[in-house]
């Protein structure tokens, strides 16, 4: 199983039920982010982490510039949520964002 999952627009019911059971915003779902994809036409996702009970999501859209991935979040910014705090997830993230060339000025 991974860790690490980029779900994208065109997998709806993997995004809602990644959702489930977690407290989330409005921007957080499939139906605000795919407004906002399609004004930028920017690849967007549901990143979503999932490690020994643990799961975090954040909803993401790339942005390609100088040879690396730009991370952003869409409009609204809804930034990570999550079924429990896990103080480890940070180091997690930086590692995910490396290992693919991706910039994420995200705060977790």
């Amino acid at each position: 199983m991974k860790i690490h999952n980029m779900i994208p627009l065109e997998s709806e019911t993997e995004w809602k039920d990644a959702l489930k059971g977690i407290r989330h915003s409005f921007y957080h779902t499939r139906e605000s982010c795919y407004a906002m994809h399609l004004t930028t036409g920017y690849r967007t996702y549901l990143y979503c982490f999932e490690h020994d009970g643990v799961r975090i999501v954040c909803p993401v859209a790339e942005r390609d510039f100088g040879g690396y991935t730009d991370i952003v979040t869409p409009y609204g910014f809804s930034g990570f949520t999550g079924n429990v705090d896990f103080s480890e997830f940070q180091n997690y993230w930086r590692k995910f964002v490396k290992e693919k060339n991706m910039y994420a000025d995200i705060s977790v």
